[in-house]
């Protein structure tokens, strides 16, 4: 707190280690950085705050770690609010709403996360990963609810913006196949290379395929599946069910 009134420059920093002299997962040490931070807060009104808001951003993250969602989204909030420059802060709130099933507050965020990442032309790729696991996230929670449009919309955006990392193929591809749209799983898994075969891959194709043509056609990727991985049980599992009589 000294650091920050007297200097500014560099006082995240000197927060941060400060944090590591001692237990900041206690009970007692969070309440007083978040007593600390709430009354630095109180003075800073520009928007620019970069090291305030980075304190409140750590702040956010702690309260996440221990559970209390309301309070991380609370912080996260303060921390865009205070320094609207840093995108990263919204990706964070927006995981933060989506971690405590505020989906739509959590889709208004990413959204404007988006808008305003393409009007300032970022180039800055470093948050992709993180942005994408936040829309497949927040797909899955909207699957959850039955909305389907919305559970396809983000885990098509994940998907589109991480084409290489197939598990959002996976994930989509498997939502289409329990959700009576098979062809278009089968359809999306095609366009996985051959040399990109995985247990994962194969069982969705078998669950995709059976739910189009029948268990037959599932069961052939089922054994290519177990002779990949031959200890896995939960394909065992899966050969019993197709093999049952329907």
């Amino acid at each position: 707190a000294y650091t920050y009134r007297s200097y500014y420059g560099g006082s995240d920093y000197i927060e941060a280690r400060a944090l590591g002299l001692n237990d900041s997962s206690s009970a007692s040490s969070l309440a007083h950085f978040s007593k600390t931070i709430e009354t630095l807060s109180k003075g800073s009104t520009s928007g620019t705050d970069r090291e305030l808001a980075v304190m409140m951003s750590r702040l956010a993250s702690f309260y996440a770690v221990i559970g209390n969602r309301d309070s991380a989204v609370v912080w996260a909030a303060a921390a865009c609010r205070t320094d609207t420059r840093i995108l990263r802060h919204f990706l964070d709130l927006a995981g933060y709403y989506v971690q405590a099933n505020r989906l739509d507050e959590g889709s208004k965020v990413l959204n404007d996360f988006l808008k305003n990442r393409s009007e300032r032309n970022d180039t800055d790729n470093s948050y992709i990963d993180q942005m994408a696991a936040t829309m497949s996230r927040l797909g899955a929670r909207y699957s959850h609810t039955g909305n389907d449009s919305l559970t396809v919309f983000w885990a098509e955006a994940a998907r589109k913006l991480q084409p290489l990392n197939l598990k959002y193929t996976y994930d989509i591809a498997d939502y289409f196949a329990h959700t009576g749209r098979s062809h278009q799983a089968l359809d999306l898994l095609q366009t996985i290379p051959p040399d990109s075969v995985s247990v994962k891959g194969l069982t969705t194709t078998a669950i995709a395929a059976a739910y189009a043509f029948g268990s037959d056609s599932g069961l052939p990727y089922l054994y290519k599946a177990k002779a990949m991985a031959p200890n896995d049980r939960s394909i065992d599992s899966l050969i019993m069910e197709m093999k049952r009589p329907q």
